[in-house]
């Protein structure tokens, strides 16, 4: 079965909340398989879904969270695309690097990816 990714770098997406209202999140960086992704996910709280007007002024460090994520709720449209800013520009939505704590010897890791691809 063909996956027909319906999604690309730099696009906006709603992400539905229980009671009705949303979040948004951006893709920064998409492999051409997608499956996973990395994104930003911004709040506040918004009760319908904001139009790509709404989100213009936002950057990366206005980030709440960011993280890696699957593609699955994009895929079946439970997280609808809004749209996409012109132009796409992924200097300013940088990989950021993360920490890994073993939770046995205690130690701590910083983990970095590769800016093209964050399955590397």
């Amino acid at each position: 079965m063909s996956r027909r990714i319906t999604y690309k770098e730099g696009d906006w997406f709603g992400v539905p909340l229980q009671n009705g209202e949303y979040a948004v999140g951006l893709i920064a960086r998409c492999p051409p398989e997608g499956k996973i992704l990395y994104g930003y996910f911004f709040g506040p709280r918004r009760p319908s879904l904001p139009s790509l007007e709404d989100l213009e002024w936002l950057s990366s460090k206005d980030a709440t969270a960011v993280k890696f994520f699957g593609d699955l709720k994009l895929l079946n449209k439970a997280w609808p695309i809004i749209g996409r800013i012109e132009p796409w520009d992924r200097t300013k939505w940088p990989m950021r690097s993360f920490a890994r704590a073993d939770s046995v010897s205690g130690k701590t890791y910083k983990i970095e990816y590769a800016d093209d691809g964050p399955n590397r």
